[in-house]
């Protein structure tokens, strides 16, 4: 290797270097700050990275500096020496970079509640290492002596070391990415209809980490873990695609609920920053329609949003009113604003902690329970409501259209019964696709657009809705009732049309269908319902009851599937979905297996 060359790596390695130290000394600080009593393990080899590109750097400026008598350019070492070196300084780089990697300290997202050693900073630490491992390697090819003539070869080294530095630093976002991420997407296609009746476990799928939830998708089920989504082909059960940030931060999945088209996830990249980075998903293939950092507004003056594709709307209370504001998801300019109430002398509206709020495709919905002050009992200083329901006391349900605030319907009732401030409840999600949602509340059911009652409730003694009756599904084709006629009598199951007749309908033992079933799901031929325990099934058994319509369901009607075993911690958690191609069993909160359900 010539002079000049020698001279022009060490340019550059010192240039490397200094770049290194410049890089990774203020971030360092700062990490210590955040971290501290987190990061016990990985402060040291920081900080020894941190120390050997200043020995280095100082090194070699030191050497500049040996008069040209001491040092004609050539190293005054032997040739093993040399190698020996070399080897070191590429041997001890080598393994810094790796000591260091971020994905050997970080922890799984799944294990990070309160975590605070973020990705992205940690992996600007760790592109600081590489540098200097970069600038090391290249300082030991360097000439022993740095010249400053001929100054075209130690400019080209400055040059070329700043041009490697870069390099390295701007390759750390690409190389998080790749090693805490994992994303695939699938070819577009179409889902299968959803099933009639099931009768046999059509397919398995083993999840790497416990199931958050499931949600529908355009062609199968969507499976949200604490990390991200896996979304299944629903009469296979193959993998689709994959959305997952193994070591995200602060990360929040879902379906839009009444848009499955769209998937969001919602995570934190920087302890110091103020906003969180949303991702929407298409369903259909999971690729990426959106990511961005999503501002927030001041949290002091606002509660937490409720999110939609385009919106997100928060309730605002002041001067004793409250208001439905609602952002653009990129931007804190307010896109309108809509008062639920103003400031009414004598009378106390309740406020739920969910502000009684939902965002459901392109409707806000909004629901309230208002009396007279004078009704309330105080409780610590505070005003509650007392036991028992006053006279005057009233509910209300408000639809609000979400792209530009306008009350769409509102609805009005006398408060009977219990305190409700949740939100109204939508049905028909999904189990007949011909079927659109409904909104029930107020002992009655409205369409979910226009806000007109309608007539699906079997037109029968009592009120559905309001006595110990269940209402199993609703959606604008129909409803299903799980009726009680009282203790020793058998319970009928009663299925209507769009104008409330019954057209379907079979009778159970009622301990059965009341105390052993949890969450039916009727189809459009069988009711698929998770078992709690029985006495023709083993203790720990994972089944679901298949209740025909028109059967008895206390005699052999009922038909078992048998989906394995769960301990008694995990019984109440087991749940059926609807999907395209089959219906998905899954147990929330578990490395259960998921099963496909098909005819």
């Amino acid at each position: 290797m010539g002079v000049k060359t020698r001279s022009a790596f060490g340019w550059a390695g010192l240039t490397v270097l200094v770049a290194g130290v410049v890089l990774l000394f203020p971030s360092y600080d700062r990490f210590v700050e955040a971290t501290r009593g987190v990061s016990e393990d990985l402060r040291p080899l920081l900080m020894g990275a941190l120390v050997l590109g200043i020995a280095a750097a100082g090194t070699v400026i030191v050497r500049a500096f040996i008069p040209e008598e001491d040092g004609d350019g050539a190293e005054p070492w032997g040739v093993r020496a040399v190698f020996a070196a070399r080897a070191a300084a590429f041997g001890l780089g080598a393994l810094l970079v790796w000591w260091t990697l971020p994905t050997r300290h970080m922890a799984l997202t799944v294990f990070n509640d309160g975590y605070r050693m973020y990705p992205e900073p940690l992996f600007g630490l760790w592109g600081g290492v590489c540098v200097i491992a970069l600038g090391l390697f290249l300082s030991v090819f360097g000439e022993w002596r740095l010249r400053t003539r001929p100054w075209p070869v130690a400019a080209a080294g400055v040059l070329a070391g700043a041009v490697g530095a870069t390099l390295v630093w701007a390759g750390t976002p690409s190389a998080r990415h790749a090693l805490t991420s994992e994303h695939t997407v699938a070819p577009a296609g179409e889902g299968a209809p959803i099933p009639a009746e099931v009768t046999r476990i059509g397919w398995t799928w083993e999840p790497e980490l416990p199931v958050v939830g499931v949600d529908a998708g355009p062609r199968g089920p969507i499976v949200r873990h604490a990390d991200g989504f896996t979304a299944l082909d629903g009469s296979s059960g193959e993998e689709l695609w994959t959305y997952r940030l193994h070591y995200g931060r602060k990360v929040e999945t879902g379906v839009f609920p009444g848009t499955p088209e769209r998937a969001h996830l919602l995570h934190r990249e920087d302890p110091t920053a103020e906003t969180r980075t949303l991702v929407v998903l298409d369903t259909a293939t999971g690729e990426v329609v959106h990511d961005a950092p999503m501002p927030e507004p001041d949290e002091e003056e606002t509660r937490r949003a409720h999110l939609g594709v385009d919106v997100r709307v928060r309730l605002v209370h002041e001067d004793g009113a409250s208001t439905v504001v609602a952002h653009p998801v990129d931007s804190t300019e307010p896109l309108w604003e809509h008062t639920v109430e103003d400031v009414v002398p004598g009378r106390w509206c309740h406020r739920e902690p969910d502000d009684g709020m939902r965002v459901y495709g392109d409707r806000v919905l909004i629901a309230r329970h208002c009396m007279d002050e004078e009704d309330l009992v105080e409780e610590d200083g505070s005003p509650y409501p007392p036991q028992e329901v006053p006279e005057g006391a009233v509910r209300s349900v408000t639809a609000l259209d979400a792209a530009t605030g306008e009350q769409v319907w509102r609805h009005e009732g006398v408060l009977r019964g219990r305190y409700d401030g949740h939100p109204p409840v939508i049905g028909g999600e999904p189990a007949r696709e011909a079927a659109d949602p409904v909104v029930t509340d107020l002992g009655a059911v409205f369409d979910l657009e226009t806000g007109e009652p309608l007539p699906l409730l079997p037109d029968l003694p009592g009120e559905p809705l309001e006595s110990g009756d269940r209402l199993w599904a609703v959606d604008t084709a129909g409803a299903v009732v799980l009726r009680d006629p009282g203790e020793e009598e058998p319970s009928p199951v009663l299925r209507t049309d769009a104008t409330g007749e019954v057209v379907r309908t079979f009778e159970g033992d009622r301990t059965l269908l009341r105390h052993q079933l949890m969450s039916p799901l009727p189809l459009a031929e069988t009711v698929v319902a998770p078992v709690l325990f029985h006495d023709d099934l083993p203790e720990d058994a994972r089944a679901v009851a298949l209740l025909p319509w028109g059967g008895t369901p206390a005699g052999d009607d009922v038909r078992w599937i048998d989906l394995g075993r769960y301990s008694d911690t995990d019984r109440e958690d087991h749940r059926v979905l609807a999907g395209p191609g089959s219906v998905v069993s899954y147990v929330r909160d578990t490395a259960l297996p998921l099963h496909g359900l098909v005819p």
